[in-house]
């Protein structure tokens, strides 16, 4: 599991291995600007010998 969050200038604004977790919105304790934030998950699943990956990118608009 693979979880970034990036910016429109491409910043890496939030980043996570933990499936468990989620961003809030926040970078460094502090709300980000309203805008559009891109998003980047990748998914790998062990079989055996076998490796599958799903990867799937989007964008998520902050609202305040």
């Amino acid at each position: 599991f693979l979880l970034q969050v990036y910016d429109r200038w491409g910043n890496l604004v939030y980043g996570s291995l933990d499936p468990h977790s989620a961003w809030d919105g926040n970078l460094n304790g502090k709300p980000v600007s309203p805008g559009v934030y891109l998003f980047r998950l990748q998914l790998t699943h062990h079989s055996g010998d076998l490796e599958s990956r799903v990867i799937k990118t989007g964008d998520v608009s902050v609202v305040r």
